[in-house]
């Protein structure tokens, strides 16, 4: 942001109000606010409900109540424990979902951490992706490492990754279960296809697997897998068919 800190006013609804876009220095909403037009500002807090008709670029977003965006978002720092809505692309440093977040596009971001459910309608990149909650990823998932605890139905096209752990620990907070009783949802991931380095999988029901080192857990049900290094199938774990190459 080319202005300073101090050139920049807020923008603060207490009710129900409507404001233009533009840049500011903090946008608080406590109570129903409509903002039109892209909207640029260091500090994004909601508290209640927001809808936006536009994009949203932030450096510290959070929202506890509900947003809509018509465009996409670009933050530093984004979270949520609402629900939250952006019909475009997201890009982010830090992503924390402790509620619903839906990008209707592809999101980009350094560190992803769900305990709610995210939904993304393209691809979805980041260095780091922990999931304790649910996620629906249209396109590719890809990350350096993924750590993902099964709370839910979880789905992906595509996984691609470094270091790939999908586990079941038996554990979940408030939200996961009721997210899970919500959508009566089994703990399972649905893919196409994973590839990556060292791969471990319990309750999986994929077409192949490609990776160095591959272990098929329980609840498994796995088409194909390839690997090079070392191969492993654990207690109830299903695979159709495996090949070292």
């Amino acid at each position: 942001m080319e202005e300073t800190k101090q050139q920049l006013g807020n923008l603060k609804i207490n009710g129900s109000g409507s404001a233009s876009g533009g840049l500011f220095n903090e946008v608080k909403i406590n109570g129903s606010g409509k903002l039109t037009g892209d909207l640029e500002c260091r500090s994004f807090e909601i508290n209640g409900s927001c809808k936006g008709e536009g994009d949203l670029k932030t450096l510290s977003g959070e929202v506890k109540g509900s947003a809509t965006f018509s465009g996409s978002m670009v933050a530093e720092r984004f979270k949520t424990s609402g629900s939250v809505d952006f019909k475009g692309d997201g890009d982010a440093g830090a992503l924390a979902v402790d509620g619903h977040m839906h990008f209707g596009g592809s999101l980009h971001a350094e560190e992803i951490k769900i305990r709610g459910a995210l939904t993304v309608g393209g691809d979805c990149q980041s260095e780091m992706f922990d999931s304790r909650g649910t996620f629906k990823i249209g396109g590719l998932l890809n990350a350096g490492t993924i750590e993902v605890n099964l709370s839910g139905k979880c789905e992906a096209r595509e996984i691609g990754g470094g270091k790939i752990n999908i586990s079941k620990k038996g554990f979940a907070g408030t939200i996961e279960r009721f997210i899970k009783s919500l959508f009566n949802q089994d703990d399972e991931l649905m893919v196409d296809s994973i590839e990556g380095d060292d791969i471990y999988l319990e309750f999986t029901t994929a077409r192949i697997i490609r990776g160095t080192n591959v272990v098929i857990g329980r609840g498994c049900q796995i088409g194909t897998v390839e690997y090079k290094g070392v191969f492993r199938v654990e207690e109830n774990g299903v695979v159709r068919e495996h090949v070292q190459v």
